[in-house]
């Protein structure tokens, strides 16, 4: 849970819209909050949330793309129903260090009406789900984030080992008295 921390204050700048809440499914009227991390304890069973976006229906959906900077566990995206994003069949390169985002083409519409988008993330592995805001914008726009988050997180990983070296080689012999 705290290693999407950092992810969490990330700044997006360019973008139509942003999803900060949602209405937990099937039928409820609760509404969650986004950020949202939630971990299985024990033999609990798998966490699964899934939840209807609200999306403002007063104009067309210029978007083309929805970024999401960070999740964890098997996230899918539906419009009317029918699923256009699993992160199990879609997959991107991804380290163990690396914290998965994600930058999904949001399918085509008539553009008359917003189709009803909703998602589902359940929990694999060491049984935790986290999901972030929900960003939705134009490709070009929203590409430049995604591009920035994994070139930052993959050179962290690159820059530790040189790191420790330096400090290691730099630090004052330690004399033990006897």
């Amino acid at each position: 849970m705290c290693f999407w921390a950092p992810k969490a204050f990330l700044t997006i700048s360019a973008y139509d819209f942003v999803i900060e809440e949602f209405n937990a499914a099937p039928a409820s009227s609760r509404i969650t909050s986004l950020p949202v991390s939630e971990m299985r304890h024990g033999n609990a069973a798998p966490i699964h949330l899934q939840g209807n976006l609200r999306i403002d229906r007063s104009g067309p959906i210029t978007s083309d793309m929805i970024y999401v900077p960070f999740y964890e566990g098997r996230l899918k995206f539906f419009a009317n129903g029918t699923q256009f994003f699993d992160s199990d069949t879609q997959k991107y390169w991804q380290s163990g260090l690396r914290i998965p985002d994600a930058l999904i083409p949001l399918p085509k519409t008539d553009g008359k009406q917003p189709p009803d988008i909703s998602f589902s993330i359940e929990s694999q592995g060491i049984g935790s789900v986290t999901l972030s805001k929900i960003y939705f914008g134009q490709d070009a726009a929203l590409a430049v984030f995604a591009q920035r988050e994994f070139g930052l997180q993959s050179i962290h990983p690159g820059l530790a080992s040189p790191t420790l070296l330096i400090l290691i080689r730099h630090q004052p012999e330690i004399q033990i008295i006897t």
